[in-house]
């Protein structure tokens, strides 16, 4: 069997930046970057993960498995529908209007489209 290979196959090399370089030199890529970042900092978002688990997900059907870091990663849409969840309360009223702008925006994209195009015809 040959180097790199497992099992009889070959294991395939990713080609170019997959994005660590970027965070090893201090530089986050941009699909590092949240939207919700720009609005939550990452302290925050991190509390809410935590609310959410410990407050919301005893009583809410919706389990989240994976902690902040994997969701970050992994799950960033459900990260920030945690976040939208968990933010009454603690974001400020503007806050949280931004974060359920941001969250409806990426769970329903046609539907904003839609009423956008409805609401800027009829001015």
């Amino acid at each position: 069997m040959g180097v790199g290979a497992v099992n009889g196959r070959k294991k395939r090399r990713l080609s170019g930046d997959d994005g660590r370089n970027a965070l090893e030199n201090g530089n986050a890529s941009a699909r590092d970057e949240l939207e919700i970042d720009h609005v939550v900092s990452k302290e925050v978002q991190r509390a809410l993960v935590v609310k959410y688990r410990n407050e919301m997900e005893p009583v809410f059907p919706f389990a989240v498995r994976h902690g902040y870091d994997v969701l970050r990663e992994r799950h960033p849409i459900l990260l920030q529908a945690v976040i939208f969840a968990a933010c009454p309360g603690v974001l400020p009223v503007e806050a949280q209007d931004e974060v359920t702008t941001i969250v409806v925006k990426l769970v329903a994209p046609d539907q904003v489209e839609k009423f956008e195009k409805y609401f800027f015809d009829c001015i």
